[in-house]
């Protein structure tokens, strides 16, 4: 079995109420098997990155399921999440790991955004306005009109713009 390049690292949105997402339909995202008739893949395991071949507990944010031995991350966790994953797979008593696209031992990185509605809201001096409904009239010549000259920075504060930019 010799390994491939595989997928970069991911970020996954947060997405209410939605399933889980497939990062990788099978094992052949990661490895090649050359003899798949004589040599077939006896298993794979998902693990964290600083223990390859340990697998992750059941019920996490990542999972591994069986032969073909497809790769899942859940979607739904509002706070976010960062899994660090190699994938370990085994063809008798040989092990063969891949570590990252680079295999430089980094792990592939998979990473699910922070539901970000929670992370913008008013300014408090903002939130007492009567209203915030701000008539723009159509300008055939495509001229904008300048409502604020921070805009969205005049109106709302946002708590996280790294993983919620605007």
């Amino acid at each position: 079995m010799t390994l491939k390049t595989g997928p970069d690292d991911i970020v996954i949105p947060f997405v209410n109420g939605g399933g889980d997402q497939t990062l990788a339909a099978n094992y052949e995202v990661f490895f090649t098997a050359l003899d798949k008739t004589n040599f077939p893949v006896d298993s794979c395991v998902l693990s964290n990155i600083a223990s390859c071949g340990t697998p992750l507990a059941t019920g996490g944010n990542v999972a591994i399921g069986s032969s073909p031995w497809a790769i899942t991350a859940k979607r739904t966790i509002i706070a976010g999440y960062t899994s660090d994953v190699c994938i370990r797979c085994s063809i008798g008593s040989n092990t063969f790991d891949w570590k990252g696209k680079t295999n430089a031992g980094s792990g592939w990185k998979i990473n699910q955004a922070p539901d970000c509605s929670l992370k913008i809201s008013v300014k408090p001096n903002k939130a007492s306005l009567p209203s915030l409904n701000i008539v723009v009239p159509y300008d055939a010549s495509g001229t904008t009109q300048l409502i604020s000259a921070n805009g969205i920075n005049d109106i709302f504060i946002n708590t996280d713009k790294t993983n919620c930019p605007w």
